[in-house]
C-alpha cells in the first residue's frame, strides 16, 4: 500500500472527523477530546514501544513518516482521533441517558473501547502485512499478540474516561444538534472499518477481514439504531 494513500485518508478522514465534532460537540469540547486523544495514544504507544508492556512487543518503521522521539510516527495518533469520535458517538447513542453520570461514563468508555479495537482486528493485520510496524514475538491472532487488543481497549477506555470526566456529554438528541446527524459519525465509522476490510480482502487477509467485518458490524447497526 502506496504511504501517499495512506497519508491522503487520514488527512481527509480527520477533516471530515474534525468538522463533524466541531458541528456536534462544539470547538472546545472537540479540541479537548483531540488531546486527549493524541496525548493518551502518543503517551502509550512511545511506552509500549519502549517497553512492549502495553501491547506487545512491536517497533514502526519509517512508512508513516517522522516519530516522535524516534518511536511513533506523528500520524498515529491523528488515525486514532479518526475512530475515536465515531466510536464515542455510537457509545452515546448506545448507553441509556437515564443512569448516574459514573456510571455512565464508564459504560460508555467502556463500550466506546469495544468499538474502537473492533477495528484493530482487521487493521493490525493490514498495517503489518505493509509493514508500517511489526512484532517482536508471533502471536496467536494472524502473527499478532492477543496482549495488543487488551492494550487497545485500555487505551481506548481512558481517552473516553479523562474526556467525559471532564466534559460530560448529554445524550443522543439532548444537544443543540438532532439526533440523526450523530449517523454521520456512525457512518464515518463504517466507511474507515470498510475501507480497510476492502484492502485486507484485496490483498488476501481474509480471516482477518471476517472478524474485523464481524466485530464491527454490530456497533454499526447499533450505533445507526440509536439502541
Amino acid at each position: 500500500m502506496d504511504p501517499l494513500f495512506i497519508a491522503i485518508y487520514i488527512a481527509t478522514a480527520f477533516v471530515f472527523v474534525f468538522a463533524h465534532s466541531c458541528g456536534n460537540l462544539g470547538l472546545k469540547r472537540t479540541l479537548l477530546l483531540l488531546a486527549l486523544t493524541c496525548g493518551i495514544s502518543l503517551l502509550f504507544e512511545s511506552f509500549g514501544v519502549e517497553t512492549g508492556l502495553v501491547y506487545g512487543l512491536y517497533q514502526y518503521s519509517d512508512r508513516l513518516g517522522a516519530m516522535f522521539l524516534g518511536l511513533v510516527p506523528y500520524a498515529v495518533p491523528l488515525t486514532w482521533f479518526i475512530m475515536i469520535y465515531p466510536s464515542l458517538v455510537i457509545a452515546t447513542r448506545i448507553v441509556p441517558v437515564q443512569v448516574q453520570r459514573l456510571d455512565r461514563v464508564l459504560r460508555v468508555a467502556g463500550t466506546g473501547a469495544l468499538a474502537m479495537t473492533a477495528w484493530d482486528l482487521v487493521l493490525d493485520p493490514v498495517m503489518v502485512h505493509f509493514e508500517f510496524w511489526e512484532w517482536g514475538t508471533e502471536g496467536l491472532y494472524f502473527g499478532i499478540p492477543l496482549h495488543n487488543f487488551l492494550g487497545w481497549w485500555v487505551t481506548s477506555f481512558i481517552i473516553f474516561s479523562a474526556y467525559l470526566l471532564v466534559k460530560p456529554i448529554p445524550g443522543p438528541g439532548q444537544g443543540e444538534r438532532p439526533a440523526d446527524s450523530d449517523r454521520l459519525a456512525v457512518i464515518a465509522y463504517a466507511i474507515t472499518g470498510a475501507t480497510t476490510v476492502l484492502v485486507a480482502v484485496n490483498f488476501g487477509l481474509i480471516g482477518p477481514a471476517v472478524f474485523g467485518s464481524l466485530a464491527m458490524l454490530p456497533w454499526i447497526v447499533l450505533g445507526l439504531r440509536g439502541k
